[in-house]
């Protein structure tokens, strides 16, 4: 009989009885980003009733140095009103009880998976408010610049604005458009986010080609979370809109006072971004208005701080700029100080009297739904249980020209 080889205790015979160690006391969450518009602007929770009056008074009466021109001329003030409605936006969570039961405390599960996925279902809804403050009603996230070959049979879609890959995620199902929302309808058909690419700006998708997944998708084609299209908080881009049309905007034609109703832009794109900043305080500042922020994209302030070398001077943070750090820049207007807001889109920048505008909501911005008084909701057909987040909002203005943006190259 051969002899029994011995065997030493090791790491693989003791495999069961040894603990997993998880000296980490929080886990990174690697999404979570800061927005200083949201963070800044003011807001309101008392948004009742079917929609909110924001009258404007753009224009005064006539006069001359002549009584008799003067009571023949006489006009009452010009004033219009904004009838703003709200927009809703919803996140959705559902947890299977015996998962949410075994991790209800530090010894069960390294995190507790119910607290967990209702803060990170309320971060969504922030990241959506964020991005949807500096777009108007269309909804679009992001334009296509490229499709081609993939992973597999998916494929490479590549945006035009790179930094518009934060509003990408995976296991999204997105709609597209030739339109941005505000007319138009979506192509049918959807697609599934598979793989995401920060800094080359692209995703692929999951299944199939993008064209098989969506009749006619192209290039140039706008990009839609499900169910967004044309249902979108009306930010900046629809109170300061690149180009001023009759279409009516919360019941009002802005062309009879394209600045005071629609505010200022720049759109010489040859200027530094320094020189285009100063343009706009100045057109602020000649219609009365003190702009005292300026948000760009954090690519663009990179740039700005390049543009200005030595001469830069940085806001420290605190009480006044709710903690962001930002650029400090002397203008006709006064001091303006200038943040980067990852929700900005790269080619585009704004200069706010930020006095002027308010976020305002229906309850708490987001909230969770516990209108029967209960955080969760059983599902009748398995044993899950089911967390709801929502928002009712829209953002206001009450004098838009006071306000501006500008476009860069």
């Amino acid at each position: 009989m051969a002899a029994t080889v011995p065997n030493n205790v090791d790491a693989t015979s003791v495999a069961a009885m040894i603990k997993k160690l998880y000296p980490q006391r929080r886990i990174d969450q690697l999404w979570k980003l800061r927005f200083p518009f949201l963070s800044e602007v003011k807001k309101d929770d008392a948004f009742e009733g079917s929609s909110i009056e924001t009258p404007v008074e753009h224009d005064r009466s006539a006069r001359s140095r002549t009584f008799s021109n003067a009571q023949a001329n006489r006009s009452p003030t010009s004033s219009v009103n904004f009838s703003v409605t709200r927009v809703k936006d919803y996140a959705v969570a559902r947890i299977d009880a015996e998962t949410m039961h075994s991790t209800r405390s530090n010894m069960g599960g390294f995190v507790r998976v119910m607290d967990r996925e209702i803060e990170n279902m309320l971060l969504t809804l922030q990241q959506s408010t964020a991005h949807g403050l500096y777009r108007n009603k269309g909804g679009a996230i992001g334009v296509i610049s490229a499709i081609a070959d993939g992973l597999a049979t998916n494929d490479k879609v590549t945006l035009i604005d790179n930094t518009d890959i934060i509003n990408f995620h995976i296991g999204q199902t997105l709609n597209a458009a030739s339109t941005d929302g505000t007319s138009g309808a979506i192509r049918v058909g959807d697609t599934e986010v598979a793989y995401v690419d920060f800094d080359g700006g692209f995703f692929y998708n999951t299944g199939t080609d993008l064209t098989s997944d969506i009749t006619n998708v192209a290039v140039a084609d706008y990009l839609f979370n499900e169910g967004d299209f044309g249902v979108s908080i009306s930010g900046l881009a629809g109170w300061i809109p690149a180009t001023v049309t009759s279409t009516s905007f919360f019941g009002v034609d802005r062309t009879v006072d394209k600045m005071r109703l629609a505010g200022h832009r720049v759109s010489d794109t040859s200027l530094s971004i320094e020189e285009a900043i100063q343009e706009l305080c100045a057109k602020i500042s000649f219609s009365g208005g003190r702009p005292d922020r300026c948000y760009v994209n954090p690519m663009k302030l990179k740039e700005l701080v390049l543009e200005m070398g030595g001469r830069v001077s940085r806001d420290a943070g605190g009480h006044a700029t709710g903690g962001f750090r930002g650029v400090s820049i002397d203008t006709p207007s006064g001091s303006i100080e200038v943040l980067g807001d990852p929700a900005c889109p790269l080619n585009l920048g704004y200069v706010l009297e930020l006095s002027s505008w308010e976020l305002t909501t229906l309850q708490a911005l987001p909230h969770l739904v516990m209108d029967d008084g209960q955080r969760t909701t059983r599902v009748t057909d398995a044993d899950q249980l089911e967390v709801r987040g929502r928002l009712w909002c829209n953002l206001r203005c009450f004098a838009p020209g006071h306000n501006g943006m500008f476009t860069m190259a």
